[in-house]
């Protein structure tokens, strides 16, 4: 397990003790007190602004089962830009630590507010590259990335969902309708998703409240004012890719459709999603 320097943070206080690598941190919230975990990689300095990795667990999970698994620490040393990559903890309700997308999974936290407050930490301890904010996720926490880039598209530049949709409240169509209404400006989308997953199924729930993956992705087309979606093409081995051209302010969309994938972070050869998401959110910010 690494180390870490843990700290106690209420309000707009700055200058707190920080290490390179990971640090835990607590803030205060109406709901209790709030773990999120900041890994801060070694080529970072107060002299250069530096980009933020928001990535969220998925029901039931750990932050740090997750944070520390899904391995984007390794990313924000090697690659450019880099950046700080941040894991927080879903609040802990009657069915497990959770976030709150919409009809799944917790419904008694402000968690779009908790993630704002962690940026304003962050921003007050760190030299913040505001326009190179991300957030990616698995299952809940996808969900909840999704909401993120419906309800704080202000903030986030880039957000990618790995087996997830939105499923803002009420969920399922007017699920998205609720999106559009709070939606701000074009954000770069990236979608993956196994057409065989039985927990959030390809063709939807409409009972959980959950749109098709490919309604959710048309929503989004929609949002970010895209052409039409080119031809699916094999990128290796069951992995099939769909891109949306002509998307407003230059931003990219993505599906990957994983033939026969499941409820899962798809970690195979030839397709490494930790990879795969690291490098969409390098090229949105301009780094091939």
């Amino acid at each position: 397990m690494s180390k870490y320097v843990e700290m106690m943070y209420y309000g707009t206080s700055s200058n707190v003790t920080w290490q390179y690598g990971e640090n835990a941190f607590t803030l205060q919230r109406p709901e209790g007190e709030r773990r999120f975990y900041v890994y801060v990689p070694k080529v970072y300095t107060d002299a250069h602004p530096i980009g933020v990795h928001f990535s969220f667990h998925g029901l039931g999970d750990t932050c740090e089962n997750y944070g520390r698994g899904v391995g984007f620490s390794d990313y924000a040393e090697k690659m450019t830009p880099s950046f700080l990559y941040v894991y927080p903890c879903g609040y802990s309700g009657l069915i497990g630590t959770a976030w709150h997308a919409g009809t799944c999974c917790e419904q008694s936290t402000d968690d779009v507010q908790f993630v704002r407050d962690m940026l304003s930490f962050l921003q007050s301890n760190f030299h913040v590259n505001t326009s190179q904010i991300w957030s990616s996720g698995f299952s809940n926490g996808a969900m909840f990335s999704e909401r993120l880039a419906c309800e704080a598209a202000d903030v986030f530049s880039a957000v990618a969902s790995v087996s997830g949709v939105v499923c803002i409240e009420p969920g399922n169509s007017a699920g998205l309708t609720s999106c559009d209404k709070a939606f701000k400006r074009p954000v770069n989308v990236l979608q993956i998703h196994g057409d065989a997953d039985p927990v959030v199924p390809w063709t939807g729930d409409a009972i959980l409240g959950f749109p098709t993956v490919p309604d959710d992705m048309s929503a989004w087309a929609t949002r970010n004012k895209c052409g039409s979606p080119s031809n699916e093409t094999l990128i290796t081995t069951d992995f099939y890719q769909t891109l949306y051209s002509d998307c407003g302010s230059n931003v990219s969309m993505e599906l990957v459709r994983h033939k026969g994938g499941a409820h899962q972070w798809p970690m195979v050869t030839g397709f490494e999603t930790t990879d795969y998401i690291a490098r969409f959110f390098a090229r949105s910010a301009g780094y091939n």
